[in-house]
C-alpha cells in the first residue's frame, strides 16, 4: 500500500521588525555609557538580538542593554534574527559630548588682597555644574555644600596667606580659585589719654565728667571708664 502526501514548502522570508525606542535619533549625550532600549518582533519569533555586536537576550520582544561611546558622532545598531536566519535592523545616531568643563566657582569673601585682624577668615562662595558638584575644598579641607553655597572658616598665620579653593564635579573636572589675605597681628595697645579731670584735682561735685581720647593703629573696639562702657 502506498500513501502520498503532497505539501507546499513556503520558506520564511519575512524579516524581523526592529525599533530602537531609546535613545532618540539625533540626540546628544554627556555620559560615556547609554541605555539602549527597543523592540524586536517576528511572525515566527526572534531568536537573537545584537546591539553594536553585543548579544542581548530577547525577552518577550523587548531588549535593553548599555553601550559605550567615543567622543563625537556614534551609531547604535540593533540587529534581530529569526529561526530562519532572517535579520532585521534599526539604527540611531547619537553624539557624545563628554563633560570636560569644571564647575563655575565664585568667591564672595574674603576679597583678594584684603587685610584681617583675626587668626581665621570665613571663605564663602558658590559652586555650580550641570552634572553636579561633588566637592569643594579650601586649602585641602572639605567645605560643606548647602545647595550650591559654601561657607567655612580657615585658619591664618601672621602675614600674607594664600587661600586655594578647588571645586570638583561628578566627572572629576575641577576649577580653582585663589585669593590672598594679610593677617595683621596687632600687638600694639591702644593709647588712652584722660584730659578731664586733671591729675590730682580736688572736686566738689558728683558725678564727675571724664573726658579724653583713645587711639589705636587698627581702631578702637570699645572703651570703659571704671568698668562702664562709654
Amino acid at each position: 500500500t502506498t500513501a502520498t502526501v503532497t505539501f507546499t514548502f513556503s520558506p520564511d522570508t519575512t524579516l524581523p521588525m526592529v525599533a530602537i525606542t531609546s535613545p532618540a535619533d539625533g540626540s546628544t549625550v554627556t555620559e560615556p555609557y547609554i541605555l539602549v532600549e527597543g523592540t524586536a518582533t517576528d511572525d515566527v519569533g526572534v531568536t537573537d538580538i545584537f546591539v553594536n555586536g553585543i548579544y542581548v537576550f530577547p525577552a518577550g520582544g523587548v531588549f535593553s542593554t548599555c553601550v559605550s561611546h567615543v567622543p563625537g558622532p556614534n551609531t547604535i545598531t540593533a540587529v534581530a534574527y529569526d529561526a530562519a536566519g532572517n535579520s532585521g535592523s534599526a539604527s540611531v545616531s547619537v553624539t557624545y559630548e563628554p563633560d570636560l568643563e569644571g564647575p563655575v566657582l565664585t568667591l564672595s569673601s574674603p576679597a583678594d588682597g584684603s587685610t584681617v585682624y583675626a587668626s581665621w577668615v570665613n571663605v564663602a562662595g558658590t559652586a555650580t555644574d550641570p552634572s553636579g558638584v561633588s566637592s569643594v575644598q579650601v586649602n585641602g579641607a572639605w567645605a560643606p555644600l548647602i545647595g550650591d553655597q559654601f561657607d567655612v572658616a580657615d585658619g591664618l598665620v601672621p602675614g600674607e596667606n594664600e587661600l586655594v579653593v578647588v571645586a570638583a564635579d561628578t566627572w572629576g573636572n575641577t576649577t580653582t580659585a585663589v585669593v590672598h589675605v594679610v593677617y595683621y597681628l596687632d600687638v600694639t595697645s591702644p593709647v588712652v589719654t584722660i584730659e578731664q579731670p586733671l591729675p590730682d584735682a580736688v572736686l566738689s561735685v558728683s558725678p564727675v565728667l571724664v573726658a579724653g581720647t583713645v587711639t589705636d593703629d587698627v581702631g578702637v573696639a570699645a572703651a570703659y571708664v571704671n568698668g562702664l562702657e562709654v
